[in-house]
């Protein structure tokens, strides 16, 4: 059967004590995450929904972190931060041999997720990343963005017929995948129990125990 793997990132790929791909700029740049804050407080005055002011957010943080990266290089040893999930390299070699096909879908920041996957000496020739990208004026080019979401949906919906897994840590990571299409497995790493996912499997565990329940699809 062809397969299709899709996985978030942050607290999945990584661990949840981990730092995320937005976590990195908090830590870089202080004053980020306090604007941030009040960024958060004014669009909860508004009378919008939860799903727009989300929408609303995360295109302000973009905005914002592009303002800070103008004048920053991150050092590289601040990859180190990134706590790899046990398993992870054991999990692509299987998908390489069984030929599946793999994405990585994340809301964080594709510059960064590359850059730890290098750094991890992962074998990412043959992942896709959907994520949030900067270029090299280090400013996030949002046409880009949605343009990439959009042809991400498009190439979804010629693949239906294919067997998808779900990978994530989070009720919300169950859109990684258009609610019309149901998922042939669903896995989350969490400690409480993802109620819209077939598997919950505890923070602490490897994707060693994701390769065994994709076996036995």
């Amino acid at each position: 059967m062809s397969m299709v793997i899709i996985s978030d990132f942050d607290g999945t790929i990584t661990y949840k004590d981990s730092i995320s791909t937005i976590g990195l700029f908090n830590m870089v740049f202080p004053q980020y995450k306090e604007e941030l804050k009040r960024i958060r407080f004014e669009l909860s005055k508004l009378n919008l929904s939860s799903e727009i002011i989300t929408l609303k957010y995360a295109k302000e943080e973009l905005k914002l972190l592009s303002k800070y990266l103008k004048n920053y290089d991150i050092d590289d040893s601040l990859y180190e931060l990134f706590k790899i999930r046990d398993g992870f390299k054991d999990l692509i070699s299987f998908t390489k041999e069984k030929r599946y096909e793999f994405i990585i879908s994340s809301s964080g920041i594709g510059n960064v997720i590359s850059k730890v996957l290098t750094k991890n000496e992962i074998d990412s020739e043959f992942i896709k990343i959907i994520a949030n990208y900067y270029n090299f004026n280090y400013e996030f080019n949002f046409s880009d963005i949605i343009y990439s979401r959009k042809k991400y949906n498009e190439y979804i919906l010629k693949k239906k017929n294919e067997g998808f897994v779900l990978i994530g840590n989070h009720p919300s990571d169950r859109n990684m995948l258009p609610l019309y299409i149901n998922p042939l497995l669903s896995i989350g790493f969490n400690d409480k129990e993802i109620k819209c996912f077939d598997y919950t499997l505890s923070d602490s565990a490897s994707f060693d125990d994701v390769i065994r329940l994709i076996k036995k699809v």
